[in-house]
């Protein structure tokens, strides 16, 4: 492949990645930017051990955690669909350019952008522990090795 050639593909694969983490935030825009953190709300000002308004400040502190843990439960489930998003769209990417005919660059981009992007959404959304999300990324896993040896002259000349 030429130098020029390269220079598509790269084009390609850099346009791929934003659009894939684009349309994730997009159509779920919940639980990102200032929204992404719990916000704690002010409990009392510092007063002696031991008094009724300390027993009070205690006992916000303990409802803040409690509501901080039900809201990072929340967010971890939302990211499970922001994740299977990302690795869906990868996956049916990697499809579509393993059997449909295209231009060598463009199955290239759309090939290591797909694969670039299900690796950093993994990443990112690791603590999600997502079974589907664990089953979309063996089939990505599949079809890249299919995908790979498909197009091993075209990708290794």
């Amino acid at each position: 492949m030429k130098f020029s050639k390269y220079v598509y593909t790269v084009i390609v694969l850099l346009i791929y990645i934003p659009l894939v983490f684009m349309g994730a935030n997009v159509f779920f825009p919940k639980y990102t930017g200032p929204d992404s953190y719990y916000q704690y709300e002010e409990c009392a000002l510092p007063t002696p051990a031991g008094s009724t308004q300390d027993l009070k400040t205690q006992e916000c502190y303990k409802e803040q955690e409690k509501k901080r843990m039900e809201f990072e439960r929340e967010k971890n489930n939302y990211n499970v669909r922001k994740y299977l998003f990302v690795v869906i769209f990868s996956l049916i990417s990697l499809l579509v350019i393993s059997f449909i005919k295209t231009e060598e660059v463009i199955k290239l981009g759309i090939f290591s952008g797909a694969t670039i992007s299900t690796f950093v959404s993994t990443l990112i959304y690791f603590n999600t522990k997502s079974k589907i999300g664990f089953l979309v990324l063996v089939l990505i896993f599949i079809l890249v090795i299919y995908y790979i040896n498909k197009n091993k002259k075209e990708l290794f000349n």
